[in-house]
């Protein structure tokens, strides 16, 4: 799932083939009860039945303005806590990918071979700057083919477990939508 970052990078463009697939995406991951892929009316009906009944607190059938900020800042929390870990994740496989001879430690050598691919990534018609007419081709693999040390292949078993346990530990969320009292100004 895109993060909130690339979000607020696309959502200037809402006509953008890329992010009309990112929104059904999130849709379809907010949407899909029975996780077969596809979002059903009666899924989604349902949806959005329990998410009214959660927002509306006070169960008086209507949903007060302090009661839907509450939710969507309960939702907002749930989901930067969701992207916070996914971030912390993913900084330990840059770590693990730029430490290529596997000692736990980035030397400069190491560093600098990372950010030189970047560029000549970036460089597309390599000429040695970085201009407007490098976004307009293909931008190319310069990522040289490697075994990953036992540490590495290590590293990356236990990230995916984390991975897996983040998503569990978000779906129990979404399961179980904590409710916060509306707040009242005394």
């Amino acid at each position: 799932m895109a993060g909130i970052c690339s979000n607020h990078a696309l959502a200037h463009n809402h006509g953008n083939a890329e992010y009309m697939k990112m929104r059904q995406a999130q849709f379809i991951d907010r949407y899909d009860s029975d996780r077969d892929s596809k979002v059903s009316s009666v899924e989604f009906e349902q949806a959005r039945r329990e998410r009214f009944d959660i927002t509306d607190e006070n169960e008086n059938g209507t949903v007060l303005k302090e009661e839907y900020v509450y939710e969507w800042e309960d939702r907002l929390d749930a989901r930067l806590s969701k992207d916070r870990a996914y971030s912390v994740l993913q900084t330990s496989r840059r770590f693990a990918a730029l430490d290529e001879n596997g000692d736990l430690t980035v030397s400069w050598l190491e560093y600098n071979a990372s950010g030189e691919r970047m560029y000549d990534r970036q460089d597309t018609d390599e000429n040695s700057e970085i201009n407007a007419a490098d976004t307009e081709r293909e931008y190319k693999s310069t990522e040289p083919a490697r075994t990953l040390t036992t540490e590495q292949k290590s590293l990356q078993v236990q990230s995916g477990r984390l991975q897996k346990n983040i998503q569990k530990l978000h779906a129990s969320n979404n399961a179980t939508s904590s409710k916060t009292p509306p707040k009242t100004d005394s």
